[in-house]
C-alpha cells in the first residue's frame, strides 16, 4: 500500500461519514476495492451499513470501487447490503452503477386496502424490500398522509403514496382505476387486499350487497380497468389476498349478489368464493399476456370485519374470529414473494399459504358461465358511463 495512505483509516472514515479523510486517503492510492484479512469487509460496505450516501459516491466516482462488489465475509453484494441496512437512497444510487443483470428490481405496487391489518403488514414488507407503493384506503386525506409518515419514517423507504378512495360501488371503483392511471403509470403490480366480512345487510347505489361488491366485483372490474396499463408495463402481476377460512360456501346467482340470502357468516364465506373462483377465471383469460396472476390464502379474517358494517353482535365475532384464526408472525410473506419472485411466471394461475406452499386447484372452481354473463350484463347495464 503506497506511503501516506491507510487501508484501516480509510475503512473508519467511510463508517464514520468523513469525506475529508476518505478523500485522503484515495488520493494517496488506497485500493478501495481490498478486503483485509481481519475484516474481509471494504470500506464502501462500511459507508452503505452505515448510510453515507455521499462516501459511497466518493468511493465509486473517485476511487474507482467496484459498485458491484461482494463482500467476503457476507458473500453480499452492495446491493444486497443496501437492502438490510435500508439504505435505499444508496440503493437507488447503485442501481445506476451495477451491470443491468444485477440491478434491484423496484416494481410499481398497488394495495387495495393498505392502512391497517394485513394491509399496512403488506405495505410496510413491500418498502423494507425497496419497492414503490401506493396503497387505497377509505380513510380520511389527513389519516392517510399520517400512516404514510410514521411508515416512511419507521422503514426509512420515501417511496410510498396512497390513494383515498373505496372499492364499495361500481362508479367508486372506476373512479379508483382513473386515479390509479393518473398518478400511477408505472404501476406493474397490483395487490386484490380489499376484503370485507359484513356483520348486517347493506346494498350499494348499484342494489349490490357491499361485501358482493368489494370481494368479487370490484376485483374484476379494477382487473380489467388496469389490464392495459399492467400489459404496457410488464411483466407485471396481479396477487389475490383472501383469509383461510376453511370451506367456502356456494353462491346463489339470483340472491347473493343482491344479499337476499344474506347471513352474518355465509355471505362472507359466499362472496370469498366469488372472488376465489374469479381468480381463476382471470388467470385463465390472461394465460397469454405479459401479466401474471397468483394467489395467496393465510388466515386472520377478523381483518376484514369493519365498523362501517357492525352491529351489535360485531364485538363477539371479532373475539371469536381473533381465537380461530389467531395473528401469526410473517404471514404476508408470501404476498410480498409473489409480487416480487424472478421465476413468478410459473406461478400463473396458481394459490399459496402463508407458508410458500402451493394449494391445490381443486380449491378453486371456476364460475359457472351464467355468472360471467351475469357480470358482463350487470356492468353493461350500468349507466355510470
Amino acid at each position: 500500500m503506497p506511503e501516506g495512505g491507510n487501508w484501516k483509516d480509510l475503512l473508519k472514515a467511510a463508517g464514520e461519514g468523513d469525506v475529508e479523510k476518505a478523500r485522503y486517503h484515495i488520493a494517496a492510492g488506497v485500493d478501495p476495492n481490498f478486503q483485509h484479512a481481519e475484516y474481509f469487509t471494504a470500506p464502501i460496505f462500511e459507508a452503505i451499513r452505515n448510510r453515507h450516501l455521499e462516501l459511497v459516491k466518493i468511493l465509486v466516482d473517485e476511487g474507482g470501487a467496484n459498485p458491484a462488489l461482494i463482500e467476503e465475509l457476507t458473500d453480499d453484494t452492495t446491493i444486497e447490503v443496501a437492502l438490510a441496512s435500508r439504505s435505499f437512497d444508496i440503493l437507488d444510487y447503485l442501481n445506476t452503477k451495477v451491470p443491468l443483470d444485477q440491478r434491484h428490481e423496484s416494481r410499481r405496487v398497488l394495495v387495495t386496502e393498505g392502512i391497517s391489518g394485513t394491509g399496512k403488514e403488506l405495505v410496510s414488507g413491500l418498502l423494507l424490500k425497496g419497492h414503490s407503493v401506493f396503497f387505497l384506503t377509505e380513510k380520511s386525506e389527513d389519516e392517510a398522509n399520517a400512516a404514510k409518515k410514521i411508515l416512511c419514517k419507521t422503514i426509512g423507504n420515501p417511496k410510498l403514496e396512497f390513494i383515498v378512495g373505496d372499492l364499495d360501488s361500481i362508479y367508486k371503483v372506476r373512479q379508483v382505476a382513473d386515479m390509479v392511471r393518473r398518478d400511477g403509470p408505472s404501476l406493474n403490480t397490483v395487490i386484490h387486499n380489499a376484503c370485507l366480512w359484513p356483520t348486517k345487510r347493506i346494498l350499494n347505489d348499484d342494489g349490490l350487497e357491499v361485501s358482493f361488491m368489494i370481494n368479487y366485483l370490484a376485483r374484476h372490474i379494477l382487473n380489467s380497468e388496469l389490464m392495459p396499463l399492467l400489459e404496457q408495463n410488464g411483466p407485471s402481476r396481479i396477487v389475490y389476498v383472501a383469509p383461510e377460512i376453511g370451506e367456502y360456501t356456494k353462491p346463489d346467482l339470483s340472491d347473493t349478489p343482491y344479499g337476499k340470502d344474506f347471513h352474518w357468516r355465509n355471505t362472507f364465506l359466499k362472496t370469498l368464493a366469488c372472488g376465489s373462483a374469479s381468480f381463476w377465471n382471470a388467470a385463465q383469460e390472461v394465460r397469454d399476456k405479459s401479466v401474471t396472476i397468483t394467489m395467496v390464502k393465510f388466515g386472520r379474517p377478523h381483518h376484514a370485519i369493519r365498523k362501517s358494517s357492525a352491529n351489535c353482535c360485531t364485538g363477539c365475532l371479532l373475539g371469536f374470529a381473533k381465537y380461530v384464526w389467531p395473528d401469526t408472525e410473517n404471514e404476508v410473506d408470501a404476498a410480498v414473494w409473489l409480487a416480487e419472485a424472478n421465476q413468478v411466471k410459473a406461478f400463473h394461475g396458481k394459490m399459496f399459504s402463508s407458508k410458500q406452499e402451493e394449494i391445490s386447484s381443486t380449491a378453486t372452481m371456476p364460475l359457472p358461465k351464467e355468472w360471467e354473463q351475469w357480470t358482463r350484463d350487470f356492468l353493461s347495464r350500468s349507466d355510470i358511463r
